[in-house]
């Protein structure tokens, strides 16, 4: 900053004929001297008019003369006012000291450097401020976000609590001994909210102010301000249908994510709502100015970031007990060996994430094999240790004819990594205890003749037989194999065929604007659009694609009210929590109508009737409430 490109040293004042005429003045300028290093900047040992002076220690003076000498020295650029925001933790409130700097002895560094300093300290003590504010309540935030988004004029100022700070308020001219240079108070501003940015302390929401930002908050604030959003997201659009058919299009996204199994939180459907909504609302050019809905857009825009690396971070957390869930017992050394190989069927294979799933049957402290049956593939883990095996062989020979399968299944992964079994079978009672076990699996496959001339002590078929046995495994492995294929093919494609083949009511919800929207963007399209109260067959004439049953039915259902006028029954808004709104709406609109000479017969009388209603109404509700009597026909307004 200039000012700080101005300061002199003692001897550049000096030789400029400055003099220093009293010893305040040169007692003043050495103290601040002293405090003017990068290591006092760094434990906040700055100078202000209340440090002691070393010098004159000794010597009697006033405030004022210290401030007369201060100001002397600040105008001949011997020292420049700066300040460092501290936090006081009891009061619970931030405050600004002003302190004092010189042209630094030390050439390795500058007086910017010292301010840019203090500002970055400025910027903790903030940040041990944001922490000590109350946990944000979630029904509070939800009520401030609902009634931004009916009116624009919700303002950083008039929204309560900790929802927004602004974290550089302290920074006014009040709070300084000397007037400072407006050039200090903006740059100290920028500097300590871009610090703050960095930091992830605080969000910036476009037209609106800072948001603080807490690690036990913002996915609060984010998830309140997406609820929000996902809710009124239709109503912002208006009669908008290209904003409404993109919104739809993101819901169904969104719920088809949501529909998936093991799958993280995201924020990009909610973020791909703010940006639809921000984009069609705020005016061309303009925006960083407030519109309905901008503080929720915001929120969720800025807030996404933070809020998805949680969702990431907890997802992976998750993934990896689950994983460990599974591992840790196949490897834990005081479990038994015979309890260290697992067997999972499709359907638990499929209750286990996919990431999961891979790492398991990746990991190098696991063997990973598969076996075909009749009923699907079984796929096996078994830990990577010979003394495994050595203990299973002994325990299967109990096995009942219906589980030795698991006999064959182990002799595939003990092929298969020949490497991690190679020194258990230079042992011969291994090698026999296993020989033995395979021939007891082999058995039931080989040819009845070929069994009938071993039983009598003939061997020489013997190898011939396992021969033909494992021949007939292999074959059977391949015809299982491509049978569980083509059925898991078969159970995938009925599942997509189940999907295309919902209902009419159910497709329609998912591929359609809802019956109910369409009939909203059509009352409001004429009432409030071609100033026109609406009659039943106007309003089916505007409801393509709907019908009239469909329609009539929907009308009964919402509560929709029917006023009898000259040319048919007038279709007025149901009695909802909108209505107030409405309500108040129509008056502002209808109050004042003037009727037009092009307007078609009976458009007059609708408004009249519209008018004579909505008055006794809200008259008859002022006196009586909601317990005062109203014709069956007229909607209760209240």
């Amino acid at each position: 900053m200039e000012q700080f490109a101005k300061l002199k040293s003692e001897a550049q004042s000096l030789s400029a004929g400055f003099v220093f005429s009293d010893r305040i003045t040169y007692a003043l300028f050495r103290a601040i001297q002293d405090f003017s290093t990068l290591d006092r900047a760094r434990t906040r040992g700055v100078f202000t008019l209340d440090s002691p002076i070393p010098d004159i220690e000794n010597l009697e003076y006033t405030k004022q003369e210290l401030r007369a000498a201060l100001i002397r020295l600040v105008e001949e650029g011997l020292a420049a006012q700066v300040f460092l925001i501290e936090h006081d933790a009891e009061r619970r409130e931030l405050f600004l000291r002003p302190c004092y700097v010189a042209r630094p002895g030390n050439v390795d560094y500058s007086t910017e450097h010292i301010f840019e300093e203090l500002m970055r300290q400025s910027a903790s003590s903030i940040q041990s401020f944001i922490e000590t504010l109350p946990p944000i309540d979630p029904e509070a935030l939800r009520e401030q976000l609902v009634r931004n988004s009916q009116s624009a004029g919700a303002t950083p100022d008039s929204l309560g609590g900790n929802l927004l700070i602004n974290p550089v308020k302290s920074i006014v001219s009040v709070s300084f001994d000397l007037l400072p240079p407006e050039s200090l108070l903006s740059e100290g501003r920028k500097q300590i909210v871009t610090i703050l940015k960095k930091r992830n302390a605080i969000i910036e929401l476009t037209g609106l102010g800072y948001m603080p930002v807490r690690a036990d908050d913002v996915q609060t604030r984010y998830e309140v301000a997406a609820a929000v959003l996902r809710e009124k997201a239709i109503g912002l659009a208006g009669a908008n249908t290209e904003l409404i058919n993109e919104l739809m299009r993101v819901q169904r996204e969104e719920e088809s994510y949501i529909a998936r199994s093991f799958v993280p939180g995201n924020t990009e459907y909610s973020v791909r709502r703010a940006n639809l909504i921000k984009s069609h609302l705020s005016e061309p050019g303009e925006s960083d100015l407030p519109y309905p809905g901008a503080l929720a857009c915001e929120i969720v825009l800025h807030a996404s970031g933070p809020t998805q690396r949680l969702y990431t971070s907890k997802w992976e957390k998750e993934m990896d007990d689950v994983y460990s869930s599974i591992l840790e017992p196949l490897r834990r050394p005081d479990v038994h060996p015979t309890q260290q190989i697992r067997y999972f069927n499709e359907s638990m294979v499929d209750q286990i994430p996919g990431i999961v799933w891979q790492r398991l049957t990746t990991s190098p402290s696991l063997l990973f094999g598969e076996w075909e049956t009749s009923v699907g593939t079984v796929r096996i883990l078994m830990r990577k240790d010979a003394n495994v095996v050595r203990h299973l062989v002994d325990a299967f020979a109990q096995l009942p004819a219906s589980e030795q399968w698991k006999i064959l299944a182990l002799r595939n992964l003990i092929d298969a990594h020949p490497e991690v079994f190679q020194t258990l079978f230079q042992r011969k009672d291994f090698k026999d205890s296993y020989g033995q076990l395979l021939r007891t699996a082999y058995w039931p496959l080989i040819p009845w003749y070929i069994r009938l001339f071993l039983a009598i002590g003939f061997r020489g078929l013997q190898d011939n037989g396992f021969a033909r046995a494992k021949a007939k495994i292999a074959e059977e492995q391949r015809d299982l194999a491509e049978s569980n294929r083509r059925r898991r093919d078969a159970a995938l494609l009925a599942s997509k065929r189940a999907r295309q083949s919902e209902p009419s009511s159910q497709r329609e919800s998912a591929n359609r604007m809802p019956i109910g929207k369409k009939l909203e963007l059509v009352m409001d399209h004429l009432y409030f659009g071609q100033l026109k109260p609406p009659i039943l067959p106007e309003v089916f004439a505007h409801m393509d694609g709907v019908s009239t049953m469909d329609l009539e039915s929907h009308l009964s259902e919402a509560g929709y009210r029917f006023i009898p006028v000259e040319d048919g029954d007038m279709v007025l808004y149901p009695v909802d929590q909108e209505w107030r709104i409405r309500a108040a709406r129509l008056r502002r609109v209808y109050e004042n109508y003037e009727a037009d000479p092009s307007d078609a017969p009976g458009i007059a009388g609708r408004v009249e009737a519209l008018n004579k209603l909505l008055s006794r109404s809200f008259s008859e509700a002022q006196k009586a409430g909601r317990s005062s009597g109203h014709r069956e026909e007229e909607p209760l307004l209240y």
